[in-house]
């Protein structure tokens, strides 16, 4: 995965910024939540860059931090339409990479 994809032809992305993430644990009652993803090269943070979560259909776009962290909060609404005990399946883009991390209800 050290290669280069030249992109839209004005600078070289590395494939190696891939975002990273966790699986997320919700509980029913909450108000809201927070879905996290962190975009680094090598150790150096990237900041300004638009990673995109999809959640239960619906796409959440934040920007990634001085740290190099993008947060997207979910509301309580979304959360009273998840079911307990479930697992729900986030996607997390950076331009053409996917990750694919989960969210698990609990009780």
């Amino acid at each position: 995965m050290n290669q280069t994809n030249n992109y839209n032809n004005r600078k070289n992305i590395n494939t190696k910024n891939i975002p990273i993430s966790e699986t997320k644990t919700v509980k029913i009652w909450w108000k809201k939540f927070t879905l996290t993803a962190s975009l680094k090269n090598g150790k150096k943070a990237l900041k300004g860059k638009k990673i995109s979560f999809k959640f239960k259909g619906k796409t959440y776009s934040a920007k990634t931090n001085s740290k190099g962290l993008a947060k997207a909060t979910i509301k309580r609404k979304v959360i009273k339409q998840l079911k307990r005990g479930k697992s729900y399946k986030v996607s997390i883009v950076y331009l053409k990479n996917t990750i694919t991390r989960t969210v698990k209800v609990k009780r």
